[in-house]
């Protein structure tokens, strides 16, 4: 039954065999410089960067995402949440490796040396065990994010039902689903703010503290994984003090024990940044300004471009959005306060990122800082008085239209072919008019699909056995959805 804890674990465990089965991992520099701290982390005990390490010294391009610090030693400038959510499972990697002896027949060149070749280097920790394993963070999230967000929806329409088939149109048919694929902070920073988010939102129906203490150990983290999220906690803060159903006292009381657990994760990154270059407030991004990063982005250009242009729009890489649209009035009408915060978060969001002048954000499907609205966006479709809008043709439209996009993207590595032309001649094109999706979809009759699992037999066997996973517990939700279907239409 659509509901029950069996169907739970089986909706993440389908997600987890999708997300799998279509992971990329490393892919960028910035991808690298997470996955060298993880490394430094779990096999040097080390919160430094390797000094000798040539794949960072080599390439000019990833120069800007270390710093020297008080001690003489280079250190990530990129905050720390993504690595240190990735530890339990890139130790498994390394271990892998120590057994496996993986690399020691390998020659280590020199720096000078011509044969280095850095595609080839994130090539090299992309296909390792501790490179695959400690970006598999992601597409773990991600399939939590599903299940987390089927019981928002359901809890606030009241709908299993609906419920089951928003998380559907969530989690393949937004970008969600391509994202999963990256190592990129996007996806764990979207799981901590609409996790916490939710357990808020359970805090305000049952005044249970242990909700608000998760809600605020996730907030923090949040900020740990991407810290301009701080704006979108402080936004939390104040909906968690505006429960009219509590006295004055017990909005104070509210409020200081959500800030005393986000405020574990905020005093922990005080101290790493004190520790790394002697200031609490010194994160040493100056790395934001050596890439020409500020926030005097042009609005007039970059904020059409991600409401409704066809290269950066979150609408046309996810257009099942819409639905949450449509449903704001009904969610203004029944939760007043959740629909102000989510309604400030999104549109502080867009302001914010289309401020930035780096909103374009090259290699990416869509607008890789909007990923973090996916989720909210489409939550006010959940309302009960938009059913009759949001069925039918529009959703089979929307759906079909979503799922497509998202599989041209998948399909193919999207930030290889991306990454190519951005650095073609006169790449710089139109967002309003032009699209990433054409190209994309052009490479999928030329292109090689490259998964991991594709690799070798031993991989192979891995990948078959996610595939049955897909099918088996795919299988298993369709049904559940049939029997949910036939015992609505007998009601």
């Amino acid at each position: 039954m659509i509901g029950s804890r069996r169907f739970t674990i089986v909706l993440f465990c389908f997600f987890l065999a999708l997300y799998l089965l279509t992971f990329r991992g490393l892919s960028v520099g910035d991808n690298v410089y997470h996955y060298e701290f993880a490394r430094s982390i779990l096999t040097r005990q080390s919160l430094a960067l390797p000094v000798s390490d040539q794949l960072l010294q080599t390439d000019r391009s990833f120069s800007p995402f270390f710093a020297i610090g008080l001690d003489g030693r280079p250190y990530s400038t990129l905050p720390p949440g993504l690595p240190i959510a990735s530890l339990p499972m890139g130790a498994l990697g390394f271990l892998i490796e120590s057994f496996s002896d993986y690399g020691q027949d390998q020659e280590e060149p020199t720096d000078t040396d011509p044969r280095f070749d850095v595609g080839a280097a994130i090539e090299e920790i992309r296909r390792s065990p501790s490179g695959m394993m400690t970006g598999l963070i992601n597409p773990v999230i991600s399939a939590l994010l599903m299940v987390v967000f089927f019981g928002f929806t359901y809890r606030l329409g009241g709908d299993r039902l609906r419920a089951f088939v928003l998380t559907m149109l969530l989690g393949c048919c937004t970008i969600i689903w391509p994202y999963s694929s990256t190592y990129w902070t996007q996806p764990l920073a979207t799981f901590c703010l609409f996790s916490s988010l939710y357990f808020l939102y359970r805090y305000k129906e049952s005044l249970d503290g242990k909700y608000l203490v998760f809600s605020g150990l996730l907030a923090g983290f949040a900020v740990l994984a991407r810290y301009e999220t701080l704006l979108f906690v402080l936004l939390f803060l104040v909906y968690a003090v505006v429960a009219p159903e509590q006295r004055k006292s017990g909005r104070l009381k509210t409020g200081l024990l959500f800030i005393a657990v986000a405020g574990i994760a905020l005093i922990l990154l005080m101290a790493w940044n004190h520790h790394r270059f002697g200031s609490v407030l010194d994160t040493g991004a100056a790395h934001q300004h050596d890439l020409g990063f500020s926030l005097k982005g042009d609005l007039a250009e970059s904020l059409p471009s991600n409401l409704i242009g066809l290269n950066r729009s979150i609408f046309v890489y996810s257009p099942p959005l819409i639905l949450g649209l449509l449903g704001f009035a009904a969610l203004f009408r029944s939760e007043r306060s959740l629909a102000w915060v989510i309604t400030l978060m999104i549109a502080a969001g867009i302001l914010l990122y289309s401020k930035f002048s780096f909103w374009a954000t090259w290699c990416s499907w869509g607008s890789r800082f909007l990923v973090i609205l996916t989720p909210f966006l489409l939550l006010p479709a959940a309302m009960p008085d938009i059913r009759r809008i949001c069925k039918g043709k529009l959703l089979l439209f929307l759906a079909m239209t979503g799922l497509a996009i998202q599989l041209t993207a998948v399909l193919i590595p999207f930030q290889r072919s991306l990454i190519s032309a951005y650095y073609s001649p006169g790449a710089a094109g139109d967002h309003l008019l032009r699209s990433d999706i054409v190209p994309q979809f052009k490479a999928l009759f030329s292109a090689d699909t490259d998964y991991w699992w594709t690799s070798d037999p031993i991989t192979a066997v891995f990948g078959a056995l996610l595939l049955i996973a897909l099918l088996v517990t795919g299988w298993y939700l369709a049904r559940a959805f049939v029997a949910s279907k036939h015992s609505a239409d007998d009601v």
